[in-house]
């Protein structure tokens, strides 16, 4: 077992003695390995509506996904979320998965006119340079109708989900 924690994305030449494992073998290895590159995923999941019949706000989910185990201080710094006027603040998800932190922002006002929020991520805190990006995403408006998110399960029961952003009545 190392001492420290690997370096991600770094090549290790290491030596086994197994005279030190079994008594009487007198044989080394010397081999390479090369541990995971550090990545950055960020994505946008879905649309959802806090409280049943209520389409007046709106709440938005998406999660990071990184190769390397990070400190979930770290990746809270890769996200944010801005519209014309401010910083939007997220909500995350503390439990770190398979290295994948799960992020919502909640509670958006629905207005008059549809507006744009943007998603913008950035790996430095994680010791990525040439990772950034950025989405916009549309918050419809009050009585704008369209689909907002639709999913398949091919279970046992097939089934097709449609999230509208308005109620079907």
């Amino acid at each position: 077992e190392p001492s420290q924690p690997w370096t991600p994305g770094t090549a290790y030449v290491l030596r086994v003695d197994l005279g030190q494992m079994f008594d009487g073998l007198n044989k080394t290895f010397t081999f390479s390995v090369e541990t995971k590159r550090q990545f950055l995923t960020v994505d946008f999941d879905e649309y959802y509506f806090q409280q049943t019949g209520n389409t007046e706000v709106i709440s938005l989910k998406g999660h990071v996904q990184v190769a390397v185990r990070a400190a979930l201080e770290e990746i809270i710094k890769t996200v944010t979320f801005n519209d014309a006027d401010r910083s939007v603040p997220l909500e995350w998800d503390e439990n770190l998965g398979e290295n994948t932190v799960i992020f919502s922002v909640q509670n958006l006002p629905r207005k008059a006119e549809a507006y744009e929020l943007t998603m913008l991520w950035n790996g430095e805190p994680l010791g990525l340079t040439q990772t950034s990006g950025k989405k916009q995403i549309t918050i419809p408006a009050i009585g704008d109708f369209f689909l907002l998110n639709y999913g398949i399960s091919d279970q046992e029961s097939q089934e097709l989900k449609l999230q509208f952003s308005e109620p079907l009545s």
